[in-house]
């Protein structure tokens, strides 16, 4: 236990105040052998004095402000360390691909649950997978021009699910910058000891074409912190198939990229609501290997158990006034 404000318990000495003075009123005798011994006196004299310190020092406890100070445990448990990586671009506000519509865009039809755009859907997926995933630490990076770091890595699931549920506020930018965002998720592992599974989860529904620096920055930064890759290519409308053979769409050009890593990757193609809780489903099953992690336990304050004594204790010296002061009458008739 340690003391927010230590300099106060130098006021200490103030509790000896009250054995400094006498209950009883001062009176002038001749001689002291002319009053009579009285024991009852002598206790309820020294049980007041000793109230009376107790509540001063309790004062200056409270005022010196004790607390434990915040810890960290080490603990083990199964599951990963993953940062996810949602795209917050214009082409997420859209419904997912209707390959029976034949319209350039569909757009959303209002009041219709059937027609959620992706961000929508990845929200809540996202929310119900982190709540089933007790023991991970998840971090989170919303992107698009620019990688946005919403949550460093955590366990605490109402901050978890309040960054899910920020990932989908406003309208995205027309622009996806998936290479900046990579490094950017990447970098929460910098510095960070090596304790568990250390993951990716890349939600996006375009592609990006990267410079060889970004590349073989990328390619370096999964190899130095051994962190898994998993990408959930939501497809859009009109867009073609990610395994489409001689094309040069940013898509499938990002993908045959991130197979040619020497790192774990994996590929999940979702086309509807149900293709991407089965690919998020799939990768929960996946990555439960064995885990380290620090459990941050915050300052516990000691103040609130003190109150309860001070009015504990003035209260008996309320009682103790009222006793003595009757017993003051008796004495002096």
């Amino acid at each position: 236990m340690v003391f927010g404000n230590p300099w106060i318990l130098t006021f200490l000495p103030l509790a000896l105040l009250p054995w400094l003075t006498h209950i009883h009123a001062k009176q002038i005798i001749s001689s002291v052998n002319l009053v009579p011994e009285d024991p009852m006196a002598n206790w309820i004299d020294r049980a007041y004095k000793l109230l009376a310190s107790l509540a001063i020092c309790t004062v200056l406890l409270i005022l010196a402000f004790p607390h434990i100070p915040e810890t960290e445990q080490v603990k083990s448990g199964e599951g990963a360390h993953t940062v996810i990586l949602l795209d917050r671009s214009r082409s997420m506000d859209e419904p997912f691909r209707d390959a029976s519509d034949k319209t350039n865009r569909p757009n959303l039809v209002n009041n219709d649950p059937n027609n959620k755009s992706k961000s929508h859907v990845s929200k809540e997926i996202l929310g119900k997978f982190v709540g089933k995933r007790d023991e991970d630490r998840f971090g989170m990076t919303v992107f698009s021009t620019k990688p946005i770091r919403t949550l460093p890595i955590t366990n605490k699931p109402e901050v978890l699910h309040a960054a899910v549920n920020a990932g989908d506020i406003g309208r995205g930018l027309a622009e996806t910058n998936i290479g900046s965002a990579l490094i950017g998720a990447l970098n929460v592992y910098q510095g960070k000891p090596y304790t568990g599974s250390r993951n990716i989860l890349l939600i996006s529904d375009g592609g990006d074409v990267l410079n060889t620096p970004v590349r073989a920055k990328i390619k370096g930064l999964l190899r130095k912190h051994r962190v898994s890759l998993f990408w959930i290519f939501i497809r859009s409308h009109n867009a073609e198939a990610i395994d489409t053979k001689d094309s040069f769409s940013p898509h499938i050009v990002l993908n045959l990229f991130f197979e040619s890593l020497a790192t774990p990757y994996k590929l999940y193609t979702a086309e509807n609501p149900d293709d991407l809780e089965n690919a998020i489903r799939a990768i929960s099953q996946i990555q439960s290997q064995p885990i380290l992690y620090n459990e941050v336990i915050p300052r516990r304050e000691m103040t609130r158990l003190l109150y309860p004594t001070l009015i504990a204790l003035l209260f008996s010296l309320i009682i103790m006034h009222l006793i003595i002061n009757p017993y003051r009458i008796r004495q002096a008739l």
